[in-house]
């Protein structure tokens, strides 16, 4: 298999767990009033012990210690990448629908294609097509779904957070891929998730409200821990070990759609045709913008 199928399964893999992060972030802060800073700062620290075992489990807990000297670069880029991202999305929860933040947080390819350009990272003319058609994708996705959903109040300041979210995630994506293919994406991810653990902590410590969680919320809890944030952030990261940021970029536009399916199975969420449309252009979009990948990144691993 080469290393740029490898680095495509990752982020398709880590796009797939994040749509889930949308709809239970959306049950938990809407429908449970579960104060967005507190489960952010939850949903990290829980992230980053289960991270953690996972590499003392598997034999890499030496290089996650040995990678303590990089923590002033790490810890500061899970601030950025992780804890204001994080913040930023459960509070865009708070206003409006869980599938525009998620559209919006994920259109953060067109950041990464444009960022990517400052720093020498180039695709074919097919890519930027295919980054376009998957953002239309996501677009009629969302149009597609309906406009009168409850607990809805502020769609601009939702929008508005989404955008943070996604511009901070595009940046810690850019500045995350050398670090990461020098200590391991695993290891990289986990000492970036302490940071946005301990961004979290503190402003939920500063400015939250927290409240005892149920049974059910605590499930809901472990379940972002461990998938979309744990499991996935850990895929990101190993992607990124092997292709460029503004190629594994555009499969977070699945993201969008895998947030309406789990909607669809979890909430009982309608259909509508609009979604098969739309999804059928991500998908389009998605391999088109790797048709025309460079070379040097279909090496054999």
């Amino acid at each position: 298999m080469s290393n740029h199928t490898k680095g495509i399964l990752c982020g398709l893999g880590a796009s797939i767990l994040w749509g889930t992060t949308f709809v239970v972030g959306r049950y938990l802060v809407d429908g449970c009033h579960v104060e967005p800073l507190f489960l952010a700062a939850l949903r990290f620290t829980l992230g980053t012990v289960v991270a953690a075992l996972f590499l003392l489990i598997t034999g890499q807990g030496g290089m996650l210690w040995a990678a303590r000297v990089e923590w002033p670069r790490l810890v500061p880029l899970g601030f950025m990448g992780m804890g204001l991202m994080g913040i930023c999305v459960f509070l865009s929860n708070r206003y409006t629908q869980a599938v525009n933040t998620s559209m919006i947080v994920n259109a953060n390819t067109i950041f990464l294609a444009l960022i990517g350009l400052l720093i020498g990272e180039r695709l074919a003319a097919s890519g930027y097509l295919g980054i376009l058609i998957g953002l239309v994708g996501c677009i009629v996705v969302v149009w597609g779904q309906p406009s009168h959903l409850p607990g809805t109040t502020n769609h601009v300041l939702g929008a508005l957070l989404a955008l943070v979210a996604s511009l901070s995630w595009a940046l810690y994506t850019i500045a995350g891929k050398g670090i990461c293919r020098r200590l391991g994406g695993p290891v990289a991810s986990t000492w970036t998730m302490l940071g946005g653990a301990v961004f979290c902590v503190v402003v939920a410590a500063l400015w939250g409200s927290p409240r005892p969680l149920s049974p059910t919320e605590i499930w809901a809890v472990l379940f972002l821990a461990i998938f979309p944030t744990a499991i996935a952030m850990l895929l990101w990261f190993k992607g990124l070990e092997y292709i460029d940021a503004a190629v594994i970029g555009p499969t977070q536009y699945l993201a969008p759609v895998s947030s309406i399916v789990f909607a669809y199975l979890l909430l009982g969420e309608s259909l509508t045709p609009l979604f098969g449309v739309g999804a059928a252009l991500v998908v389009g979009g998605m391999w088109l913008s790797n048709s025309g990948t460079p070379s040097h990144q279909d090496d054999q691993a």
